[in-house]
């Protein structure tokens, strides 16, 4: 689903590979927690909650909505994580290197 022009976006990107230098592949799944403001739309904005994106071949190139994000990534069985990172508004996060906190409640 396109998201209308006045909702904020930005960008999250990510490359990673598997030990022996292939392309890790698996699922990133982004849960917002907390969105920045969006300007009055006569049509009403609905933002995704939960953005679930394919990683084929080792690459992440993915807008968002602008907010607080709880990201989890399954990438190649050996690269399990989970993050809180923010994603700002006309800026690219390199997930990869985005310092996030890890979450103490799997439930959140």
């Amino acid at each position: 689903m396109a998201l209308p022009a006045s909702v904020p976006v930005g960008t999250v990107t990510g490359r990673w590979y598997t030990p022996s230098g292939g392309n890790a592949v698996g699922t990133i799944v982004f849960l917002l927690l907390e969105s920045v403001e969006v300007p009055d739309d006569p049509d009403g904005v609905v933002l995704p909650l939960k953005t679930i994106v394919d990683v084929p071949a080792g690459v992440l190139n993915q807008t968002l909505p602008s907010g607080t994000y709880q990201v989890s990534m399954r990438l190649s069985e050996l690269y399990k994580a989970t993050k809180v990172v923010e994603i700002t508004t006309g800026e690219a996060l390199n997930l990869p290197d985005a310092v996030g906190m890890l979450l103490p409640d799997p439930d959140l």
